[in-house]
């Protein structure tokens, strides 16, 4: 036979009703946009961000690694009709040698700091950006 305590049963308790309440809540995280606001307001990339830096270098870092990327173009995202400020690809060629792909932290004078996932885009070497931040 099983033996449940008090301890254990109460527990269980407090931890569902904080479940449940959390399910319940708007999730907030610091820097978020105040509810309703527009996607772009959140400090997350969006297209005019990088539209005057093509064709410019970007530190990308991850961990102890920095690699130098190109911005050679921005595309727009396929089968959306989505805002295409929030909805884009960048497209990046690595500086001095191939950049493996990853999760990088991009740098640039002028652009707030974004972390994205660059991965490979054909067999050129270019890797890409996809950005899809349109709300549903």
């Amino acid at each position: 036979m099983t033996d449940v305590s008090r301890r254990l049963v109460l527990g269980t308790g407090v931890s569902s009703l904080a479940l449940a309440l959390a399910s319940t809540l708007e999730p907030t995280r610091a820097g978020a946009a105040p509810a309703g606001a527009s996607p772009a307001a959140d400090g997350g990339p969006t297209r005019a961000d990088y539209a005057r830096h093509v064709g410019h270098q970007f530190s990308a870092v991850t961990g102890t690694a920095t690699r130098r990327v190109t911005l050679r173009r921005i595309e727009d995202s396929l089968g959306t009709s989505a805002d295409p400020n929030l909805s884009f690809t960048l497209v990046f060629e690595p500086v001095g040698g191939r950049v493996r792909e990853g999760i990088y932290s991009l740098h640039r004078r002028g652009v707030r700091n974004h972390t994205l996932l660059l991965h490979a885009l054909g067999t050129d070497g270019l890797l890409q950006a996809v950005v899809n931040r349109a709300q549903r």
